[in-house]
């Protein structure tokens, strides 16, 4: 996993936990927009790297294919590994929009 989602990735209890210490000692509106900042930023991260990562699979998958370190077989069974990895970091980035999503409802729907 890439180096900086997994450090995103290790914010979001730490947020979850300041988010919830935040919320007695600030106002809610403040704690909220400062959520919203940043799961906007974790989620922005992790839809850029989706790129990175689906181009590294295809990258790592063309070495096995040219360098002939691989049967036919295992030539295909890498590339259903390479394929499932590389979708971990759809349901990361998901998980990211969903967080901010969740946030942002909280925070519009709100009726003081």
């Amino acid at each position: 996993m890439h180096e900086g989602m997994s450090v995103g990735i290790g914010l979001y209890w730490p947020l979850m936990i300041g988010g919830a210490t935040l919320y007695s000692s600030f106002p809610v509106d403040l704690v909220l927009w400062i959520m919203v900042g940043a799961y906007g930023a974790m989620a922005l991260f992790a839809v850029v790297t989706l790129p990175v990562e689906f181009d590294a699979s295809r990258r790592a998958l063309a070495w096995i294919k040219d360098s002939g370190t691989a049967t036919v077989q295992e030539y295909e069974m890498s590339k259903d590994a390479l394929k499932w990895a590389a979708m971990t970091y759809v349901v990361a980035a998901l998980a990211a929009i969903t967080s901010l999503v969740i946030v942002l409802v909280q925070l519009l729907g709100r009726r003081d």
